[in-house]
């Protein structure tokens, strides 16, 4: 890796929720993630350790903004208008996303928050990915996000279930999650 794009990784690495790792690596650790991915915890997903195994993306990876009523311009949430009945956006998940999550074809891809999860699940869909090395379900760790705790443990279960089913690649465990 040059040495521009080894800076532009570690800084990434190092914005990469930002002020919601703990949440997050308490959740994916609560669900059994660590031991798929081999790890005492998945808070070292982001560490010196996770420059190395952790991926991170957005399911619409450019800034994207909604023009409102009235003639303002607001960053867009991912929920409105829904990325898959938009064309323009459902083409970015289906020719970006897809393209990128493709290339890392032995990572465990856990789509984080509603939009993502509805990207991914539609990338399963249409074959793009096996849904088999999908973590689904998971709501965004943001503070925005009032009621991400309960949403948390209303998909607990199902998230506890999709880990212990996640097949081993190649005789190893795969690498680390990305996180659309």
């Amino acid at each position: 890796m040059g040495e521009q794009k080894a800076h532009e990784h570690a800084a990434i690495h190092g914005a990469s929720f930002k002020g919601m790792r703990h949440d997050l690596a308490r959740w994916l650790d609560e669900v059994g993630m660590h031991e798929v991915a081999s790890l005492d915890s998945c808070s070292e997903l982001f560490g010196p350790k996770g420059e190395e195994v952790l991926h991170t993306t957005s399911a619409i990876r450019y800034p994207t903004f909604k023009h409102e009523h009235g003639g303002s311009w607001t960053n867009y949430s991912g929920s409105s208008p829904n990325l898959l009945d938009h064309r323009l956006l459902r083409s970015m998940v289906e020719k970006i996303l897809a393209v990128e999550l493709r290339q890392l074809d032995r990572a465990i891809v856990v789509p984080v928050g509603k939009a993502a999860n509805r990207a991914v699940e539609h990338l399963c869909g249409i074959g793009v990915l096996d849904p088999a090395r999908c973590l689904l379900g998971l709501p965004h760790p943001s503070g925005a996000s009032p009621h991400r705790e309960r949403y948390f443990e209303a998909a607990k279960g199902s998230l506890r279930r999709q880990v212990q089913d996640m097949p081993i690649f190649a005789g190893v465990r795969p690498p680390s999650p990305a996180f659309p």
